[in-house]
C-alpha cells in the first residue's frame, strides 16, 4: 500500500542512504567539473567489471555522437535565465558536449547527466552555487533545458530532475535510457527525491511542483534487476517517478519493460501532486504500466502492450483517460485501492474514447461506500481470444441531475451528445498533439534575439521590435523563435493570423507600465489575431505575464476562428500573475492579509472572443498565491511565502456566441478560490473597473459581523451563462481558505457556492468535485435550466467523497 497522505502506514520510501544524486565515482559534484575542466572523466559500470577507469574527454574536439540536426540543438543555447542570479548562469545543457555523459551504452553515466541537471554551469568549479535542490524547495528564475542527443545512456543511480528544468531528447533519434544490472534507487528518472529518514518528505513540495517537462525518450528497464533496493528502502525498477503539479507534461516516450511472469518492472511511479498533462507515451511489458495518484490529471493518447497492469491508480480526485488503447494483460484499469489515514483511494474517473482488447478485467473497483465513480464513454471493450469482464465489485451508482431534479442512478444511461465540431471524422473527440517541428531545418526559424533584435534579458520595451519580427516572421513563412528569457513588453504584443510561435523553456512576454495600469480602462497585452479573422494560429511552450501594478493588464484576446478544424491552437503555454523574481509582485510588496494597490495585477488573463474559437491544451492561468522565488526550507510555517495578488478575472470564453459560448469540450479543468477571500471579497478591489459581458453580481451576499462567517463572498470557480452545448469531463472546484485561514476545511464550508449555470442548454458536467463548498452548483432561481450533471459528487478534503 502506497501512502497519499501524512505517510500514515510509515510506507514511504525514505529508508534508504540516497539523498539526489549519487557521485559513485568522482565523490562530489565538484570533483567531476574539475575533472571535466582537466579533459577528463571517471567512468564505471563497465560489463563484467567493477572497475573504475579514467578516460579521456574534450569538449573541443569532440564529435557529436548524433546523426540529427533537430533544430533546438542549434538554437536552445541562446536562451536566457535574467533572475538566475549571475551571467556565468548556464540554461542550455548539451548532456554529451558540455558534460561528458556517454551515449555510446557502454558505462554508467549517471555522474554526467545528473552534472548537467544539477550544477550551475559546466564550468562551476569550486564555486558552492548549484541549481534548485533539497535546500531551495522552488523557484521561476533558474530555469534549464537539459538535452540529450541520441544514443543509449546507461545509469545505475537514479538521474535527479532539479526544478523548473525540461529534459528534452532528440526526436529524430530519441536516446534510450538503460537501467545497468546492478541499478540501485527509485526510478532512472526521479523528479521528487525523498530525504532519507524523512517520513516521508521529499525535496519539493509536491503540489507545488511547477514547469517541468520530459519528452522524447525510450527507457529500457529489461536489464534492471526485479528489487532495485537500496540500502533497507525495498524498491521496484522504475522508468520515471513523476511527481508534479500544473504547467508540466510528459510527452512521446516509450517504456519497455520485461514480459516474465516474475517481472516488477514499473513504467511510471507517480504518488501525489496536483497536476497535470501527458500525452503520447506507450508501456511495453512490465508488471504495472503506470502506477498514478494526484489530485486531478489528463492522459491522452496512452498504449499498454502487454502489461500485467495497464494503470493501477493509487487515488485521485479526478481523472480523464481519453484515448487509452490497452492490449493484453490482466487488468487494464485497477481503481480497487484504498490508502492514508482517511481511507481515500479514487475518487472519479472518465474513460473517453478508448479500447481495450484481451484482457481479464477492463476494470476493477470496490464495493466501499466510497468507491469510485467511474464514467465510460464511447469507450470499447473487445474480447477476443480471452473473454473480458468488465468487473465490477459492486454496480456503478450515481447522482443524476435533470435541471433542478436529482436522483440516484446504476448502470448505463443515455450518454448527452456533444456540440458541433467537436468530433473528428471517426466520431472521437478531436485532439492534437503539441507540434516539435522536428522535420524543420533551423534555416525553419527566424530569431526573436539574433534575427529580430528583441531583448530576452527582461530589459526596455521589446513590443515594437516584437511586433516587427512577427509580421517579418509570417512574411518569409518561418516559425517565430523565442530564445528562453524575459522579452519586456509596455503595449500590445500582435500576433498576425496564421502565424507559428514556438518558445522554449517557457519563453516569457511581461507587460509592465502605464499602457496596463488603467483599472478602467483594459488593454489587451497580447493580441491574437484581428477580430473577424479566419484562419490558422500555432502557439507552443510561451508564458504571459506582467510585471505590477498592471490593473488593467488582458493578458491574451484571442481573436482567431480556425480555418479547418483544430488550425488555431495553443500548447503547453501559460498565464502567471506574480509570484517571481521580477515581477513586483511578491512577498516584498504583496505579503499576505495587505491590500496594496500596486498588487492590483490583471483585469484578465485569457479572453476568446466571440467569433473565434480554437484548440488549446495544457494551459494554466495561475495569479499566484505565493512567492515561488522565496525558500521555504527549514521554515516551520509553510504558509510565511504567501502573498496577496488580485486579478479580476481568469478565463472568458464567448466562442460563437455574443455573451455566452457554443460548443465547448474541457478535459480535466481546476479552479481554486483566492486564498484571501471573503477579504477583500469581489468584486473590491476591481469596483470602479470596465466590466465584461456576464460579470456576476456579489450584491446580495448579505454583510456578517465576523470575516469568518462570510461564504458568499468569495469567486465563482465556473459560470456557464446563456451558453449552448458545453461539455466537461471532470471539473475541480476548490476552496481551501477563509482569509488564509483553513478552519472551514474540517466543516467543509469554507464558501456556499463555486459553480453557477444559468441561461444554457446542452449543458453535460461529468465527475464535478469541489473542496469546502456548501453548495456545488447553483442556479437562476434555484433551478437548472436544461442541465444534466452526471456522476455528481462533492470529494471533501482528506481524500473522502460525499454525494449531493
Amino acid at each position: 500500500m502506497v501512502d497519499n497522505q501524512h505517510n500514515y502506514y510509515k510506507t514511504a520510501p525514505d529508508k534508504g542512504r540516497q539523498n539526489g544524486p549519487v557521485w559513485a565515482y568522482s565523490g562530489s559534484l565538484d570533483t567531476y567539473l574539475t575533472n571535466l575542466q582537466n579533459g577528463v572523466v571517471l567512468r564505471g559500470g563497465f560489463s563484467g567489471s567493477n572497475d573504475t577507469k579514467q578516460t579521456s574527454f574534450r569538449s573541443s574536439d569532440r564529435k557529436r555522437q548524433q546523426s540529427s540536426d533537430f533544430w533546438l540543438l542549434s538554437l536552445g543555447h541562446l536562451g536566457n535565465q535574467p533572475y538566475a542570479g549571475g551571467d556565468d548562469y548556464q540554461f542550455f545543457r548539451n548532456v554529451v558536449d558540455d558534460f561528458g555523459a556517454d551515449n555510446s551504452g557502454e558505462t554508467d553515466t549517471t555522474e554526467a547527466l545528473n552534472a548537467a541537471s544539477s550544477s550551475w554551469s559546466k564550468d562551476s568549479v569550486g564555486g558552492s552555487r548549484t541549481r534548485c535542490g533539497e535546500k531551495c524547495g522552488n523557484t521561476f528564475s533558474q530555469g534549464a533545458i537539459v538535452f540529450f542527443p541520441g544514443g543509449t545512456y546507461k545509469i545505475c543511480t537514479p538521474v535527479i530532475q532539479y526544478y523548473y528544468t525540461q529534459f528534452v531528447g532528440d526526436p529524430n533519434d530519441m536516446p534510450i535510457i538503460k537501467g545497468c544490472d546492478k541499478f540501485q534507487g527509485i526510478a532512472l528518472f526521479d523528479v521528487d527525491p525523498y530525504i532519507p529518514g524523512g517520513s516521508g518528505r521529499q525535496w519539493y513540495i509536491n503540489q507545488n511542483q511547477f514547469f517541468r517537462q520530459i519528452r522524447n525518450f525510450r527507457f529500457n528497464l529489461n536489464d534492471m534487476p526485479e528489487s532495485t533496493a537500496e540500502n533497507n528502502q525495498d524498491l521496484v525498477p522504475t522508468g520515471i517517478h513523476w511527481q508534479v503539479a500544473q504547467a508540466t507534461s510528459l510527452q512521446n516516450l516509450v517504456f519497455n519493460m520485461p514480459t516474465t511472469s516474475t517481472t516488477t518492472a514499473v513504467g511510471i511511479f507517480t504518488e501525489n501532486g496536483s497536476g497535470g498533462f501527458v500525452s503520447d507515451l506507450e508501456f511495453n511489458g512490465g508488471n504495472i504500466g503506470w502506477r498514478a495518484g494526484s489530485q486531478q490529471y489528463t492522459a491522452r493518447n496512452l498504449v499498454f502492450n502487454q502489461c500485467n497492469t495497464a494503470v493501477q491508480m493509487i487515488w485521485d480526485w479526478g481523472w480523464v483517460w481519453q484515448q487509452i488503447t490497452v492490449n493484453g494483460g490482466s487488468i487494464a484499469f485497477n481503481i480497487s485501492g484504498v490508502g492514508g489515514d482517511s481511507g481515500q483511494g479514487i475518487g472519479s474517473v472518465s474513460i473517453i474514447d478508448s479500447t481495450i482488447n484481451d484482457v481479464t478485467i477492463g476494470v476493477l473497483t470496490n464495493s466501499l461506500s466510497n468507491s469510485p465513480n467511474i464514467v465510460l464513454d464511447n469507450t470499447n471493450f473487445k474480447t477476443s481470444p480471452i473473454r473480458l469482464w468488465l468487473r465490477i465489485v459492486a454496480s456503478p451508482s450515481c447522482k443524476r441531475y435533470n435541471g433542478a431534479d436529482g436522483s440516484t442512478q446504476t448502470g448505463a444511461v443515455t450518454a448527452p451528445g456533444k456540440g458541433e465540431g467537436l468530433d473528428d471524422s471517426n466520431g472521437l473527440l478531436y485532439v492534437r498533439s503539441r507540434p516539435q517541428y522536428e522535420k524543420h531545418s533551423v534555416s525553419s526559424f527566424l530569431v526573436a534575439t539574433t534575427d529580430g533584435g528583441c531583448k530576452n534579458d527582461a530589459t526596455g520595451d521589446q513590443a515594437s521590435c516584437i511586433n516587427t519580427f512577427l509580421r517579418r516572421a509570417l512574411d518569409s513563412g518561418q516559425i517565430a523563435y523565442f530564445p528562453a528569457g524575459v522579452y519586456t513588453v509596455g503595449s500590445t504584443v500582435n500576433i498576425p493570423t496564421n502565424s507559428v510561435v514556438q518558445g522554449s523553456l517557457w519563453s516569457q512576454i511581461l507587460g509592465s507600465g502605464f499602457y496596463f495600469s488603467d483599472i478602467k480602462s483594459p488593454k489587451v497585452m497580447v493580441q491574437v489575431g484581428n477580430k473577424g479573422d479566419i484562419g490558422t494560429m500555432e502557439i507552443t511552450e510561451m508564458l504571459f505575464s506582467v510585471r505590477g501594478a498592471t490593473a488593467g493588464a488582458i493578458l491574451m484576446e484571442w481573436n482567431v476562428a480556425a480555418v479547418s478544424q483544430g488550425a488555431a491552437a495553443m500548447w503547453d503555454s501559460h498565464f502567471r500573475v506574480g509570484g517571481a523574481l521580477g515581477t513586483n509582485l511578491d512577498l516584498s510588496k504583496c505579503p499576505k492579509f495587505s491590500n496594496n494597490a500596486e498588487c492590483i495585477a490583471a483585469s484578465l488573463m485569457f479572453r476568446v472572443t466571440s467569433q473565434a474559437n480554437g484548440y488549446f491544451e495544457n494551459v494554466w492561468a495561475w495569479v499566484s498565491d505565493h512567492d515561488n522565488d522565496k525558500s521555504i526550507y527549514n521554515q516551520p510555517d509553510s504558509s510565511s511565502t504567501q502573498i496577496s495578488i488580485f486579478g479580476a478575472r481568469g478565463m472568458l470564453i464567448e466562442s460563437e456566441g455574443p455573451s455566452g459560448a457554443k460548443s465547448v469540450y474541457m478535459g480535466h479543468i481546476q479552479t481554486e478560490s483566492p486564498y484571501f477571500h471573503p477579504n477583500p471579497g469581489p468584486p473590491a478591489p476591481f469596483r470602479a473597473a470596465t466590466g465584461f459581458p456576464n460579470d456576476p453580481d456579489f450584491s446580495n451576499c448579505e454583510v456578517v459581523a465576523e470575516v469568518w462567517d462570510d461564504r458568499c463572498n468569495y469567486a465563482w470557480g465556473l459560470q456557464i451563462v446563456d451558453s449552448k452545448d458545453v461539455m466537461i469531463h471532470s471539473a475541480g472546484l476548490y476552496s481551501f481558505f477563509n482569509e488564509y485561514y483553513q478552519d472551514c476545511i474540517p466543516t467543509h464550508n469554507c464558501q456556499d457556492r463555486i459553480l453557477e449555470v444559468k441561461g444554457s442548454t446542452g449543458v453535460v458536467i461529468y465527475n464535478l468535485f469541489t473542496v469546502a463548498t456548501v453548495n456545488i452548483a447553483s442556479a437562476c432561481g434555484c433551478r437548472f435550466l436544461g442541465l444534466k450533471i452526471s456522476t455528481l459528487s462533492a470529494i471533501q478534503p482528506h481524500w473522502s467523497m460525499e454525494g449531493s
